[in-house]
């Protein structure tokens, strides 16, 4: 089994859910990099000030801030097997991971969904501000609070329609790089995105076990 899994796809494809699904049956640990930027950005530290203005213009945040801050927070952690979701994601940072990593010991799960499918799924979502669960608005029945902690319910910044053409479109350029670098060292998996969050995780789960 590979020591690291990085998971790739763009916004709304569904990374972060299937990335903690598959840390949690792994036992590995989970590295959600939005997350703990996001969570940098709420603590109002100088560089998540600059995490949450770069998000609001629908960009990402630049490559050696980024490769900064991972490399803080691995140092802490100190874990053999990790789930990646939102690191490495560009040529820069994937160039860090080579130099810290062995690619024998890393698979890429790439997940694919067309961008009509991304942006109806991410112009429907509510995100609990105090524990990040994800709720489409249809599932929710009290549309200002988090059935999980009664936290409330917010649109993102970055989720709103006039964002998130740009989002995909920065990801797709600045990604595919990425992408085809995995392809070409033959470790990386395409899983198509479109199915249900179960049918997406059991195909993910059948294909990572027959990759070793």
């Amino acid at each position: 089994m590979y020591k690291y899994i990085v998971f790739l796809g763009p916004p709304g494809s569904g990374k972060g859910t299937q990335a903690k699904k598959i840390a949690q049956k792994l036992g590995y640990f989970y590295f959600g990099t939005g997350d703990l930027m996001r969570e940098e950005a709420d603590n109002g530290t100088e560089m998540g000030k600059v995490f949450e203005e770069t998000w609001k213009k629908g960009e990402l945040v630049e490559d050696h801030l980024v490769i900064e801050f991972v490399n803080n927070k691995l140092k802490k952690i100190k874990q053999e097997n990790i789930v990646f979701d939102g690191f490495p994601r560009s040529s820069e940072q994937v160039q860090y991971f080579k130099n810290h990593f062995d690619l024998n010991d890393v698979l890429a799960v790439n997940l694919e969904v067309p961008v009509e499918d991304l942006i109806k799924r991410l112009s429907i979502r509510l995100v609990c501000e105090k524990c990040d669960r994800i709720y489409k608005e249809n599932n929710v029945q009290e549309k200002e609070v988090c059935p999980a902690c009664n936290g409330h319910l917010i649109e993102r910044d970055d989720d709103k329609p006039e964002i998130l053409h740009e989002r995909i479109n920065v990801y797709r350029e600045e990604t595919k790089p990425l992408i085809d670098f995995f392809h070409k060292n033959g470790h990386i998996l395409d899983i198509d995105g479109t199915f249900s969050i179960e049918e997406v995780e059991k195909n993910i789960w059948e294909k990572i076990n027959a990759y070793k």
